[in-house]
């Protein structure tokens, strides 16, 4: 096994090697851009890059080069929602059709949607689907979790689940079933057709004593619990191959997408920005970016690759995106 060493302690070799490779891969050739979205192509704390009309402009760039592009995030209906509302506006002013691949909840689902004059047009690929009866159990031990513990989530972000629960919600991603269940909490919990969401205290010390407490009482039920050292949790079924080991969402999204469309591994660059994260399926492919400029990988040669920051970290993936297509 190779020594694992920290790109933090090699950062000049690191950047010069990632410019050497990310003109590598423009000229193999780009088929398929494979994507993260929050802190990789978007940050709420990153103006301009706190707009999601620039990330569809930059599909949409991506697009007439004649390349796929993959969004595969964390969030899901969060996202997804108004990201369709915009996609659909850009589409109608720009007066051709945008068609993407869409992802949430760390690969739960997959989806090809095309925004054109007609509208939306949603084909669901796969669905890592949460029963009705598996969303009631997951609410119910996140209720068990508040009363036994004596704490109470964070009521700013209670606050917006509520008020999203009042949003045209589309089907394929908040079921009518999982959505008649939360309705009733208030905006204390969210469910999806991939993920069940809880709201979480704002102690980081109280965060972290739920997502024991969930991780204990679920992870036997065959659940994932997924948390970002945020004030939520989400909860979403764990995925496994033939021979019973789990799988990354992020790598199955990526693998079906190149199977669909007959690209080669070769033919795919992605980014993200949480190599030793939940972007570290994701980021193993072989011409693979990222903008963390401190984390752990098997060698210099190894993937991903650092890119060099230059006015701003979600900034960087972009012109390197620009530049693989242009």
């Amino acid at each position: 096994m190779v020594e694992q060493y920290n790109t933090s302690f090699n950062l000049e070799a690191e950047h010069y090697l990632s410019a050497k490779k990310l003109e590598e891969a423009r000229r193999s050739g780009v088929k398929l851009i494979g994507a993260d979205y929050d802190g990789t192509l978007y940050d709420k704390k990153e103006p301009p890059y706190d707009d999601h009309l620039r990330v569809i402009r930059l599909v949409d760039e991506v697009s007439r080069a004649d390349v796929d592009f993959a969004i595969i995030s964390a969030r899901n209906t969060t996202l997804h929602v108004p990201f369709r509302e915009l996609a659909s506006a850009y589409s109608q002013e720009a007066g051709r059709p945008l068609t993407l691949w869409t992802s949430g909840g760390n690969g739960m689902n997959l989806s090809r949607v095309t925004f054109s004059a007609e509208g939306q047009k949603v084909e669901p690929i796969f669905t890592n689907f949460i029963t009705p009866d598996q969303a009631e159990l997951i609410v119910f031990i996140f209720d068990q979790m508040f009363h036994e513990l004596g704490i109470e989530p964070d009521a700013r972000n209670v606050a917006f689940f509520k008020a999203f629960l009042d949003r045209d919600l589309p089907e394929d991603l908040v079921p009518r079933p999982h959505r008649q269940l939360v309705e009733r909490y208030g905006g204390r919990y969210f469910a999806e057709a991939v993920k069940v969401t809880t709201v979480l205290p704002t102690s980081k010390e109280q965060q972290a004593e739920c997502i024991g407490y969930l991780r204990q009482r679920l992870e036997g039920f065959g659940f994932n619990i997924g948390w970002g050292g945020i004030a939520f949790a989400d909860v979403s079924r764990r995925m496994l191959d033939a021979n019973g080991k789990p799988i990354d969402g992020k790598v199955l999204v990526l693998e079906t997408i190149l199977a669909r469309s007959n690209f080669a591994r070769e033919q795919v660059t992605t980014f993200g920005d949480a190599p030793n994260g939940n972007d570290m399926g994701l980021l193993g492919f072989p011409k693979s970016f990222t903008n963390a400029q401190s984390f752990n990988k098997n060698g210099l040669e190894s993937p991903p690759f650092m890119l060099k920051i230059k006015d701003s970290p979600v900034g960087t993936i972009h012109e390197a995106i620009r530049y693989l297509t242009s």
